[in-house]
Order: C-alpha cells, then structure tokens, then sequence
C-alpha cells in the first residue's frame, strides 16, 4: 500500500488522493458518502470530468459554477509541471470538447495554487455540510497530492438548511 492510500485509509474525515490527471487513485468511506455521483458507487473517478460534466456535482457543490472555475485554476497551477505530459494535453482537449464551460475557463488562463478553506456541500440524504478544505503534496511522488475535508470550526458539520 502506498503511503498516500495508507494516510487517506488511515483518517475518519473524508479523504481522497489525486493523481496528475486528478483523478482519484484512493479515497476512504467518509469521502464515498459524501461524493455522490463520483466516489460512490461505479462512476468514472476524474474529478475535473465529475465537476464539469456530471449533474449530481452541480447538486451537491454550492455556487456550482464559481466551485469549478477555481477548481480549473487549480488544476492549472499542476498543469505547469505536466503540459508535456501527452496524456494531460489529450485529457484537456477530451474535457474541452465535453464541456463548453470547461473550455471558457481553460482559456481564461486563471491560475490558483490548491488552497485549504471552507468548502459547503449539499448532500441529497444529509444537507448542508461545511468542511475546512486541506491539500497536502506528497514527497515521494509530487504529482499526486491528498485532500482531506475536516468538519468546519465554529459550525456544525451537518444542517438541514
């Protein structure tokens, strides 16, 4: 087990790890209940692809479309070190033609490194939740990174608002 899937099995809070495409290569139970339409179930695991083409992304994220434009920028501060990467360029021109707003953003050029936060949710079956946002690189492997959602100080967790 890699060191990445041993820290996301290892945390009670969702979790998951991204590789360079970011797509999920390991994700804990937390994190499946509360990615509906991505890590649950049989879905594709890119989470790009999920923000921009699926409709249960626009259900569950807030601001849906603010959500994925910074998500966009963020990916483009990791496209620096990968634009030479074949799979990357195929993976964005895929995702341009798919997705007419994905194409908009990505030539906007906005860049934003991956940043913690609070970050809303509007689950189908629990409702409103609030977590801070984590990102951490990982040493060993610098194109993959882990994200883990912690339950917001100062808020409850949970809201039925």
């Amino acid at each position: 087990m890699t060191s990445l899937a041993a820290a996301v099995a290892a945390i009670s809070h969702p979790a998951y790890g991204l590789d360079r495409l970011w797509n999920a290569c390991c994700w804990n139970s937390a994190a499946a209940e509360l990615f509906c339409g991505w890590l649950d179930g049989d879905h594709q695991r890119n989470l790009l692809r999920f923000v921009f083409l699926e409709e249960s992304a626009r259900r569950l994220l807030p601001n849906w479309q603010d959500r994925a434009r910074r998500l966009l920028a963020e990916f483009r501060a990791d496209f620096g070190h990968t634009f030479r990467d074949a799979r990357v360029t195929n993976f964005i021109n895929a995702l341009r033609a798919e997705s007419p707003l994905f194409a908009r953003t990505w030539d906007d050029q906005d860049v934003q490194h991956r940043s913690g936060g609070l970050r809303d949710f509007i689950h189908p079956q629990l409702g409103r939740l609030h977590f801070e946002q984590h990102s951490f690189t990982l040493a060993e492997r610098s194109d993959h990174k882990l994200v883990l959602l912690t339950p917001s100080s100062g808020s409850s967790t949970r809201s039925d608002d």
